[in-house]
């Protein structure tokens, strides 16, 4: 079953030209997927494999690939065993799409295996927007994207992000007491 998603990446004269076939590797191509964790994993040039594990269904697998030939501005990759076939990411007119190639010739849509794939082409998605502006922010956050964020496992990204919001709001409320120290205190003397 072969089925097209439209990725929201706009191709404008304000954006910089991003190259996932540049970007993005067999490696990260694996950990941009939110839900799998990363047991094993053995590249052999363009050929890859890793041994897998599905952070919602805790179902272990192996997923074999190869990346076939084509421009820099195109992703493509051949999948040997797993869920998919192939997996394509190209530029069409002022927008970027996705073709992904089913295993199950069964697969129906909205099923499980779709919206996992919908939440590893959204976590590919966001990955190449961080290439399409260089602003302090974008490159700020491809660093901690690459370093450390890439290195996680779902479970480590859940905790991280729950610490980060703790964080956030604990600033906050440190600001609101500083603040209304000085304006209640200071100000009445």
């Amino acid at each position: 079953m072969k089925k097209e998603y439209e990725l929201k990446l706009q191709i404008t004269d304000k954006t910089l030209e991003i190259f996932p076939g540049k970007l993005i590797d067999a490696e990260k191509l694996i950990r941009l997927n939110p839900l799998w964790t990363v047991l094993s994993f053995k590249q052999d040039g363009d050929t890859f494999q890793a041994e897998l594990k599905d952070y919602s269904s805790e179902r272990e697998f192996i997923l074999n690939g190869s990346f076939v030939s084509g421009t820099p501005a195109m992703l493509n990759v051949e999948f040997t065993e797993g869920d998919y076939n192939f997996l394509s990411i190209t530029p069409v007119k002022d927008n970027y799409l996705a073709t992904v190639v089913y295993t199950d010739p069964e697969f129906e849509e909205e099923s499980e295996l779709e919206r996992h794939t919908v939440m590893w082409l959204r976590g590919i998605q966001e990955y190449l927007r961080l290439y399409q502006k260089k602003t302090i922010n974008t490159v700020l956050f491809r660093y901690i994207m690459n370093r450390i964020v890439l290195t996680m496992t779902p479970s480590q990204r859940k905790i991280c992000l729950m610490l980060l919001r703790l964080t956030v709001v604990e600033v906050v409320v440190i600001l609101i007491i500083v603040i209304g120290y000085v304006f209640f205190v200071l100000n009445r003397n």
